[in-house]
């Protein structure tokens, strides 16, 4: 049964659990609540021009395993964003990704261009 009279002064208190919950955790880092796919992600919030660089190199390393000429210029492309951070750094993420994906696509019309006009080059020769 329920005891009568007020209750408790510190029970009464509607934030009385948040209170609690905060002080506890107050030392501990913010992150540390997170489920893990948050804080492995948050990388992603702060892409530097060195990131960008060790992705061209990985692109790259990519051709050079399986030669295509698709890695190798979107690995052009990675350095290039790389190099415009580098001049530009407070480009937003999501500008960064749109102008990957531009220059992914200039470089990969390019080298298609090029290539069909070197092999109409090529015919000619007989």
């Amino acid at each position: 049964m329920r005891p009568r009279g007020p209750p408790h002064a510190i029970f009464a208190c509607r934030d009385f659990w948040r209170i609690l919950i905060a002080r506890r955790f107050a030392s501990v880092d913010r992150y540390a609540l997170y489920p893990i796919t948050i804080r492995t992600l948050d990388w992603l919030t702060h892409i530097l021009f060195w990131h960008w660089w060790v992705a061209a190199a990985l692109l790259v390393a990519l051709e050079i395993l399986r030669p295509a000429y698709i890695f190798l210029w979107l690995g052009f492309a990675a350095a290039a964003m790389g190099f415009l951070l580098l001049v530009f750094p407070s480009i937003p993420v999501r500008a960064q990704l749109i102008l990957f994906g531009l220059l992914c696509l200039i470089a990969l019309v390019a080298w298609r261009r090029y290539r069909r006009d070197d092999s109409r080059i090529a015919s000619r020769r007989g």
